[in-house]
């Protein structure tokens, strides 16, 4: 597991270039009661299945994270396989940059089509060791995209500060240790509840903890 470092310069620089012009939102904080903070527009998640679910999985990761990389290998087909293509389980992946080199991966990423994503992220944990550490085009170069994308992505600072804004606003309303993270929610007779596992869990230690969550969820109706 990765333990974070502060934000680097050039991140925090970047984060209040754009803080005049954006919007604010109401955001829950798991189940303090505070009305409302300020948070930023930011790159959009990606959402694998059903809305419906009893459990949500949000997992924050950064695409540089060798953790993240690892339980990907680990946990993410069981993950498919038997919560969420099975209806049991939302998972919504949440990228939260370790570095500014984080940020510039993954806008490779984000300026491609929306439904490509998943796939590229699969592709780039699959190859990391490939690519880590070495600048954005040999990423650029393993996940098919072209030179000429490459160099458009990297110039996109609209691009850089949605992805930033990611960990700006989730600092805001939780306390991320390290890469992986992972927050769970669901209703237990009809209550909101939330776990919080933010100091590293391996996949078995997950699948047994959504199975406990899934026998006190509660279940949706059809």
């Amino acid at each position: 597991m990765i333990l974070l470092r502060p934000l680097l310069l050039a991140l925090t620089l970047s984060l209040s270039s754009f803080a005049l012009h954006a919007a604010q939102e109401k955001q829950p904080v798991s189940e303090q009661k505070i009305e409302e903070i300020q948070v930023y527009s930011e790159l959009d998640d990606i959402v694998l299945g059903t809305d419906e679910a009893p459990i949500m999985l949000v997992e924050y990761s950064s695409i540089n994270c060798t953790h993240c990389a690892n339980f990907h290998h680990k946990a993410f087909q069981n993950l498919k396989e038997k919560y969420i293509d099975t209806k049991k389980v939302q998972m919504v992946f949440k990228h939260f940059p370790l570095d500014y080199q984080a940020v510039e991966y993954m806008s490779l990423v984000a300026k491609q089509p929306h439904d490509k994503w998943m796939g590229l992220l699969d592709i780039a944990y699959e190859r990391q060791e490939e690519w880590i550490g070495k600048p954005p085009e040999t990423l650029a170069k393993i996940l098919g995209i072209s030179p000429e994308d490459c160099k458009a992505a990297r110039a996109c600072e609209h691009t850089k500060e949605l992805i930033m804004a990611k960990r700006f606003n989730a600092e805001q309303v939780i306390d991320i240790e390290a890469t992986p993270t992972f927050h769970l929610f669901y209703k237990v007779n009809g209550v909101e509840k939330n776990l919080l596992i933010n100091k590293g869990i391996t996949p078995k230690d997950l699948t047994k903890k959504l199975d406990e969550i899934l026998k006190i969820a509660d279940k949706i109706s059809t």
